[in-house]
């Protein structure tokens, strides 16, 4: 029995050890609790400044060091390291498939109960990336019957999967439509929490015919939208024998607090390279080519300490032989002002088996290319290793909807802060 300052009483009664774990082991994710024990110690001492020295005394610090929010960061880091990360993810009717890294198998993790699912959506959902515990999706606001080559506005929706918080918005510019397909890409990055920006890429010029490099991008801390643009120096020379040019966006990724995005001309070797300096808020712009090749799939971005790297699938027998060519850009000469930028080819390595992708997308050092498989007659991800320069496949995930276009190219891992406001 405790007695209060009051004068009141009341019974405490502390669960065996024992009994303790065998509950959490029965948890999808029993680290959840000593996460949010530690994201309550960390808000609570920012609240009362008068916590700080209840909870230096109780973890044995110095005062000091717990107004430094690193400590706490790396106490929180500790133990969401033994999160379950899953990559690749398939949305679905009821949350998402994924493939667990450490047990090399797919398991089905649901979207939490409160949270509107992918049916609740008005539109035509296009666009899902996860970071963290936050998901982000986009969709045009709208019926499916009315998509065209013409402009929609899209609604943002964030959310996060653990908790079942979720906040709605609305982009501030309509974006074009290219037969039907959104032309957009989107990332989510996770500042300080519980701060977070969603940034939309895409060519905002109608049609493709000019690249006008665009960028939405919205600030939590803020809840407002900015917008930036960057029209490139490349004249557009037009003949009635030929057709004009048409720019597409092939493939973007975040790397050093920099958004960059590749676009191509005419699905061809001819490649744009843009990069938006989030900090700084400037552009930078390359571009080259990479020989004539029949392609198979969208050209992919990777990233070393020293250079960008480009990964350009194509044909490499008729009808449907797939193989990865790769080269490097070394990231120093993309500084200064725009122009042409020389590459070579570093490697290429060919699909022991004969492939046919609808989606690519890269997740650390590996190359997940998701189509259909000619040899197996059937859908399956085939794993390119960037460093080994070797094919594998993954075992098909038997839950799986094989043949859409639901797959998402990023992680599920809640990382620091799994319960993050939105």
């Amino acid at each position: 029995m405790e007695v209060t300052e009051g004068g009141t009483s009341r019974f405490t009664f502390d669960f065996p050890q024992f009994i303790v774990e065998k509950i959490l082991a029965r948890l999808p994710f029993p680290q959840i609790l000593e996460v949010r024990r530690l994201s309550k110690q960390w808000c609570s001492m920012f609240a009362d400044r008068r916590q700080v020295v209840h909870v230096s005394r109780k973890l044995k610090v110095d005062p000091q060091v717990l107004r430094d929010s690193s400590f706490f960061q790396s106490e929180i880091a500790s133990v969401s390291s033994t999160w379950p990360t899953y990559f690749p993810c398939e949305a679905t009717t009821f949350g998402f498939i994924g493939f667990e890294l450490s047990s090399n198998r797919w398991k089905e993790f649901a979207l939490h109960p409160w949270l509107p699912s992918d049916r609740d959506a008005t539109g035509v959902l296009r666009l899902r990336v996860l970071e963290g515990p936050l998901l982000c999706r986009v969709w045009t606001c709208g019926s499916s019957e009315r998509i065209s080559a013409s402009d929609f506005t899209l609604k943002v929706q964030i959310a996060n999967v653990v908790t079942g918080s979720w906040l709605d918005v609305t982009s501030p510019e309509q974006i074009p439509f290219d037969h039907g397909r959104l032309p957009c890409a989107v990332h989510l990055i996770r500042g300080g929490c519980p701060n977070y920006k969603i940034l939309l890429l895409y060519n905002c010029c109608k049609m493709g015919v000019r690249l006008v490099c665009t960028i939405q991008l919205y600030a939590s801390e803020l809840r407002s939208w900015q917008l930036f643009r960057q029209e490139t120096n490349m004249p557009q020379k037009y003949s009635e024998s030929s057709s004009p040019s048409t720019f597409s966006l092939e493939h973007s990724a975040i790397h050093n607090k920099c958004l960059y995005g590749l676009f191509s001309e005419n699905h061809t070797g001819k490649f744009t390279l843009v990069r938006f300096c989030i900090g700084t808020q400037s552009w930078t712009l390359r571009h080259f080519s990479f020989g004539n090749i029949e392609r198979n799939g969208n050209a992919l971005l990777h990233f070393s300490p020293s250079s960008l790297g480009l990964m350009v699938p194509g044909f490499s027998c008729y009808p449907l032989g797939y193989d990865i060519r790769s080269i490097d850009i070394n990231i120093d000469t993309l500084e200064g002002n725009s122009g042409n930028t020389d590459v070579s080819e570093v490697h290429s390595c060919r699909n022991p088996v004969s492939v046919e992708v609808l989606q690519g997308f890269v997740h650390q050092n590996f190359a997940y290319h998701y189509g259909y498989d000619v040899t197996l007659e059937q859908y399956t991800f085939w794993v390119y290793d960037i460093q080994e320069n070797t094919w594998n496949i993954l075992p098909c995930a038997t839950t799986s909807r094989h043949g859409t276009w639901d797959w998402i190219s990023s992680a599920f891992a809640p990382g620091l802060d799994p319960f993050a406001a939105v």
